[in-house]
C-alpha cells in the first residue's frame, strides 16, 4: 500500500471519528444541561438553572420537563407570570393538568 493512499484512508476514519462524536455531541447535550440544571437547582443556583434551562429549551423546544422545571425556578425567583407561561407551555407539552395546577396553588 502506497503512502498516498495510507494517509487517504487514515483522512477518511479521522473524518468518520469526528463525525461520529458530533453524533454522540448532540445526542448527549441535552441530557447534560438537564442534569446540570437539577444540579443548579439543588444548589439554589437558580441564574445558573435558569440560564441552562432556557439553553435546554432553545435546544429542545419540546421537553415538557425543561418548560415545568423551568416555571419552578422562575418561580422562585418572584416571576410568576412567566413561570405560568412555562408551566402552560409544559402542560400543552404533556404535563398533566393536576402537577401544572398543584405548581399554581403554591404561589
Amino acid at each position: 500500500m502506497t503512502n498516498h493512499k495510507k494517509k487517504t484512508i487514515l483522512a477518511a476514519a479521522s473524518l468518520a471519528l469526528l463525525g461520529l462524536l458530533i453524533i454522540l455531541a448532540w445526542l448527549w447535550w441535552p441530557k447534560y444541561l438537564m442534569q446540570e440544571a437539577e444540579i443548579a437547582i439543588s444548589a439554589n443556583q437558580l441564574d445558573r438553572a435558569e440560564s441552562l434551562l432556557s439553553r435546554l429549551i432553545r435546544r429542545s423546544p419540546d421537553n415538557p420537563k425543561a418548560h415545568f422545571l423551568l416555571a419552578r425556578v422562575l418561580r422562585r425567583l418572584h416571576r410568576p407570570d412567566e413561570a405560568e407561561d412555562s408551566l402552560r407551555q409544559a402542560q400543552r407539552q404533556g404535563i398533566s393538568e393536576e402537577e401544572v395546577e398543584r405548581e399554581l396553588d403554591l404561589d
